[in-house]
């Protein structure tokens, strides 16, 4: 790259390899801050994951997925839910046994088209959560809705190399749009009616952004960026903003002008993962000072994110933030509190009532009906003991519940009552890979508590390994396909068999003393054979002798294994030790609990991996 100062900024001939290209100028865009004229209101307080905000083009409505109950080792119940800025509700719009990713909304709220990552299919649904429709085949990815609603861009990855394919809302009219040149084109985004597509074409260790017409024609070279980089595109395709990959190896944000074919670097050298409003009025990025995380809005407010260590937990790496078509509204993630939640930034002009702010500020949405949740676990034993548990329950008099698992990796041995159900009358009926159970209880079960506890025998297939999911991280706004969730639905498709546990709850019904029926919500599960996280000796349970170890690793007594990592920053320090030595105190005062509650453990021998020392 040669690079020349200027009054005007710097002057750069910027050379690709194996693609050449040249740009005419490069300049640094000035922020002018009017924070003054910017509010910043908490859409979601809960104790669980809030991510991947979506917000519509007009902006009032915000659609994100929420991780229901809070478990990392749970794959299936990461839901999404919906906020109508305008009517000031909230509500969840999917129920299922698989994890929805991606959510976006139509300009009139009316449909939603996400990725569903069990089949990895594009999907929509209506926003009351009916008429679900599969759109595409299987193994398509990083759906893309243009803001006009009238196109769905995303990644075909059957074939010799994942290409960008484009098709009508309805699913209609599949169009191949790249060839999969490199190591393939992904993720890919459109201008507003389509007809302009900008995608990154991926190489050992940098891509290339591209624009190109939805026909096919007038293939162009934007920029060198990081892998599966992040990146957005104006409503008429004339500005692209993306994350820049320097010479140094280093990131930059940066805007490139289709028309004349001009890069602008955008904010400090730590500045990443921009995003531009389809009107081109607005522009905003993040950027990192020390150890933490800003989002910026170029006319407005540094919004502290939190420590950027903490994103390397968000399970949708590829976005943070989301634009209204005229700028006026952002919505973002943040975890300055130490968990992922919702916000919205709104321009002067459009603010929310003082009714929403009043009510809006919620506890955990979860759990405002009656919630029966199929926890879940990580152990690397023979025998787990997994709770089946309950959320607000009022007067339950009868239950009948249909639970499914994995029987190539579990085995049900037994069913145990548990505190909330001692004295209620019990019948199971176990098959294989399914769990029926009869409840009644004639004076009513109530309260939050565990319904019951799933005994199984583990056991673990020859032919299957264990796989890490790869999150991806937030250097250089990068997203990850995830290819471990693909190896697994091949062995699910040939006939062979997951390395992991779904626990599901396929059917609910529940009424109270007078027999009415009560309406409640289901959270599903995951067993993963494997040690978890803290627990550095791998007997399934987490003790101060784990800590102990970890603090012999921080000083290098010991070889360093990162499931003592806590924090997942590469390295075993005496603050993961003592985040250890927190968990340990805190799983056994819940083991006490559980005794007292339940009245001992009973024959439960090894619950759920306790005993080990």
């Amino acid at each position: 790259m040669k690079k020349e100062d200027s009054m005007y900024g710097s002057r750069i001939s910027i050379g690709i390899l194996p693609l050449m290209l040249s740009i005419s100028m490069i300049t640094i865009l000035p922020v002018e801050s009017d924070s003054d004229s910017w509010t910043i209101t908490r859409l979601t307080n809960n104790s669980v994951y809030d991510v991947d905000p979506y917000i519509s083009p007009d902006g009032s409505k915000v659609v994100f997925i929420e991780d229901l109950d809070g478990n990392p080792y749970t794959e299936s119940d990461w839901e999404i839910m919906l906020i109508d800025l305008n009517t000031m509700e909230m509500k969840r719009v999917t129920n299922n046994y698989y994890s929805e990713e991606i959510p976006s909304i139509t300009r009139d709220g009316s449909k939603i088209v996400f990725q569903d990552s069990y089949v990895f299919t594009i999907e929509s649904i209506r926003s009351d959560g009916t008429g679900l429709d599969q759109l595409s085949s299987y193994f398509v990815y990083l759906p893309y809705l243009t803001s006009d609603n009238s196109k769905i861009i995303y990644t075909d990855t059957v074939g010799d190399s994942p290409r960008v394919v484009m098709m009508n809302l309805d699913g209609s009219n599949m169009v191949t749009v790249t060839n999969g040149g490199g190591y393939g084109d992904y993720p890919a985004k459109a201008n507003g009616d389509g007809s302009k597509i900008v995608f990154c074409r991926n190489y050992d260790g940098y891509a290339v952004l591209c624009t190109i017409n939805s026909d096919g024609t007038n293939l162009k070279e934007i920029s060198t960026v990081p892998n599966y980089a992040t990146f957005g595109i104006t409503d008429d395709g004339s500005k692209v903003v993306y994350t820049k990959l320097m010479d140094d190896g280093g990131y930059r944000a940066a805007i490139y002008d289709t028309n004349t074919d001009t890069e602008t670097l955008v904010g400090p050298s730590t500045s990443t993962a921009p995003f531009i409003s389809g009107d081109d009025s607005q522009i905003a990025y993040l950027f990192r000072q020390g150890g933490d995380l800003y989002l910026r809005i170029v006319d407005g407010p540094d919004i502290y994110l939190g420590p950027s260590s903490l994103y390397s937990y968000l399970y949708i790496p590829s976005r943070y933030a989301s634009i209204s078509q005229d700028g006026s509204r952002i919505a973002f993630v943040s975890c300055k509190d130490g968990n992922p939640e919702i916000y919205l930034a709104t321009k002067e002009g459009f603010q929310l009532s003082s009714s929403f702010l009043n009510n809006f500020f919620v506890p955990s949405f979860s759990y405002y009906i009656t919630t029966i949740i199929f926890e879940s676990e990580k152990s690397p034993l023979s025998t787990v003991t997994i709770p089946v548990t309950i959320k607000k329950a009022e007067d339950i008099g009868s239950m009948n519940l249909d639970l499914t698992y994995n029987p190539d990796i579990l085995e049900v041995t037994d069913v145990i009552p548990g505190d909330l159900t001692q004295d209620s009358i019990i019948e199971k009926n176990i098959e294989d890979g399914r769990i029926r159970i009869g409840l009644i209880d004639t004076t009513g079960i109530n309260g939050d508590g565990i319904l019951f506890y799933i005994k199984f025998n583990v056991t673990i297939p020859s032919n299957t390994s264990s796989k890490t999911n790869n999150l991806g991280d937030i250097e250089g706004g990068r997203i990850n396909i995830g290819s471990w969730k693909t190896d697994n639905l091949l062995h699910n498709l040939i006939g062979g068999s997951l390395d992991y546990s779904p626990l599901n709850i396929e059917n609910a019904v529940v009424s109270d003393l007078d027999g009415n029926i009560i309406e409640v919500m289901t959270i599903n599960g995951t067993f993963i054979p494997g040690a978890k996280k803290g627990d550095v000796n791998g007997d399934g349970v987490i003790t101060s002798v784990d800590a102990l170890m970890a603090l012999k690793m921080s000083v290098g007594e010991l070889e360093v294994n990162l499931v003592a990592d806590m924090d997942d920053d590469g390295q075993v320090l005496a603050n993961d030790a003592l985040q250890i030595m927190n968990m340990a105190t805190q799983f056994n005062v819940q083991k006490a609990v559980d005794m007292i509650k339940g009245g001992g453990l009973g024959n439960f021998g090894n619950f759920g991996g306790f005993g080990g020392g």
